[in-house]
């Protein structure tokens, strides 16, 4: 007698599904043996597939219904592995994004300096600590010069204690006031009919004294008055000019740090909250902090002393004493 094999092999041998073979079993078609509490099969009683009545190969077989259905599974196990792709993608982007930027020398990215306390609080940690030179570069620089701006406390106490390897001195530059980088700032941020002023040659006197009465020229002719007093109570320690040419970025650079904002002549068109509408200046630009040993600290370091030192002549450069002799004139 051959040795007996299990249901599963029967099945196996006859290409059909299990439940089959159990049901023809109980069709008597197929003989078995209860051995052990467990079925047995005698593999030579087993029928050959033509002799399978054709009614049990069709209910063994899969119908269209289930390949379906098994299709569809696949499908969606095929979409669900390619978004798990390239989420591992993104996600490997992301964490990447650091290290990227960290080649470029880019400490950290903070939202606008306006609207953002911890950005300020940034800026603020870092004049702190500051030794040595510090270079100062904006419109105004209203935040550094005005005594309700948000780091002037902390320039005038440093000014005042430092000394010896803590000293610091700073050089501020700040836009020429009388000049067309200024004026056309001013355009850029007034309203539309001064802007229509500027475009009209014979209302020239009509738009200077428009201009004169700026929102930014005042704002300037204010930082310029308390630069002076800065400049007279440290002398050796504060020196402020003011340049004739529009600044390409909003800049606190410290001999470990820089902190740096692209400026724009862009105007906020959406009511954001925290943004004043028309405003150019701070609202939306993001500050980029980098460090000392970057390409971009090195590069607008060199900017900032070649206009500094007043060795290019197409861009001019004024003492804050001659700009306050041509305000009070």
């Amino acid at each position: 007698m051959a040795q007996l094999i299990t249901v599963d092999k029967a099945a196996q041998i006859l290409g059909i599904s299990k439940r089959t073979v159990y049901k023809l079993i109980a069709e008597k078609t197929i003989e078995a043996a209860r051995i052990g509490g467990s079925l047995r099969i005698d593999p030579q009683s087993l029928p050959s597939i033509p002799n399978i009545p054709p009614k049990a190969i069709a209910d063994s077989s899969i119908s269209d219904t289930d390949f379906q259905g098994v299709q569809h599974i696949a499908d969606n196990m095929s979409r669900e592995l390619q978004q798990m792709k390239s989420s591992f993608t993104a996600l490997e982007r992301l964490i990447n994004i650091p290290h990227r930027l960290s080649n470029l020398g880019i400490v950290s990215i903070y939202p606008p300096r306006r609207i953002s306390p911890d950005t300020l609080g940034a800026i603020q940690a870092a004049l702190q600590r500051a030794t040595g030179e510090v270079h100062l570069l904006g419109i105004a620089l209203r935040g550094f010069l005005w005594q309700d701006g948000n780091c002037y406390d902390i320039i005038t106490k440093k000014l005042a204690e430092s000394k010896g390897r803590d000293s610091i001195n700073i050089k501020a530059l700040i836009l020429y006031p009388f000049g067309d980088a200024a004026k056309a700032r001013a355009v850029a941020e007034g309203s539309p009919e001064f802007a229509e002023l500027s475009r009209n040659p014979s209302k020239k006197d009509e738009f200077e004294e428009a201009f004169r009465e700026s929102q930014l020229f005042l704002d300037i002719w204010r930082s310029i008055q308390n630069a002076s007093k800065l400049q007279e109570a440290f002398p050796k320690k504060m020196k402020v000019k003011a340049i004739d040419m529009h600044p390409t970025v909003h800049m606190i650079q410290t001999t470990e740090t820089m902190f740096v904002e692209v400026y724009h002549l862009g105007k906020a068109s959406v009511n954001v909250p925290g943004v004043l509408i028309g405003g150019c200046v701070g609202e939306q630009v993001p500050m980029l902090q980098v460090g000392s040993e970057s390409n971009l600290y090195t590069l607008l370091d060199a900017s900032f002393n070649h206009m500094w030192d007043e060795s290019n002549p197409f861009v001019k450069v004024t003492p804050l004493d001659s700009i306050k002799k041509e305000l009070e004139a």
